[in-house]
Parts: C-alpha cells; structure tokens; sequence
C-alpha cells in the first residue's frame, strides 16, 4: 500500500516532470480524524476543528496511519465540503465515516494539496496521476486495468 512519503513524492515528481516549475501545491499539516479532548495547541489540527484547506481547490489523500486509502479532488468544490461527504459527527461528536462508504482499513488522518486559485483544473490532473501511479486500495474508478 503507498505511503504518505510516497504521495509527497509523486507530488513533486508530477509538477518536476510534467507542470511548469513554478506551479506551487500548497500542503497542509496531517490532519487527525480522531477527537482528542486534551490536544496539545501545537500538535497537528483534528476532529473536530476545520478541515484543511478548507476554502480551497486541490486534492486531498484519506489515510491509515502513514498509508493512503483513497485520493480524491476538489476542483469544483471546496476541499471542506468534499471531506465533509465522508466524514460527519457521531453520537459523542467522535468522527464517524458515512455507511454508504466502505473503507478497506480505518481512516485515521487526511492530507490535502491546495493549488492556486486560478489553476483549479490541476487538480483533475494531479489526482488522475496519483491514482494511475499509486493505486490506493479505496479508488475504485481510475484503477489501473480499469
């Protein structure tokens, strides 16, 4: 199963190889989808706060631990309202994924690429290609042989 190193990498194979130098994909922290009451102000952001790059364009990857489950975009929507398909509040405010999504392993993190506003459309691209290289376990459209 591919890594989080793995995405990074991909990430800035894809903009070394095939995008102008000067396209400039803006990461954000790893996002933790686990409640913790007695979080630290300088640990990582998580459930319940705002989801990363929550106003923007990009892609996002959903994880186990350090591997990815699933890659996804947000070109015509905003990373935020995407992630909030997947994910809601449970009966003790704990993040609970939606029923009509089956995860091969427990999501436990997500991290996302914002692109620049006008460059939008990256994010078909860029997330097309990391399906195609990295085949995560949890795309089913996009898979390679598919």
């Amino acid at each position: 199963m591919p890594t989080l190193n793995d995405l990074s990498s991909e990430i800035e194979r894809f903009v070394s190889q095939y995008r102008c130098g000067n396209l400039n994909f803006e990461r954000s922290l790893v996002y933790d989808l686990n409640k913790n009451p007695t979080r630290d102000q300088n640990d990582s952001p998580g459930w319940p706060e705002t989801w990363p790059h929550n106003d923007r364009r990009g892609v996002y990857a959903i994880l186990s631990a350090i591997e990815v489950l699933y890659v996804g975009k947000a070109s015509l929507s905003p990373i935020g309202a995407r992630l909030s398909s997947y994910f809601r509040y449970g009966p003790n405010r704990e993040c609970q994924t939606y029923s009509n999504h089956v995860w091969s392993s427990v999501p436990t993190h997500v991290v996302a690429w914002a692109v620049p506003d006008d460059r939008f459309f990256e994010a078909s691209a860029l997330e097309e290609y990391l399906i195609r290289i990295l085949d995560p376990p949890d795309n089913t459209t996009g898979r390679r042989g598919t």
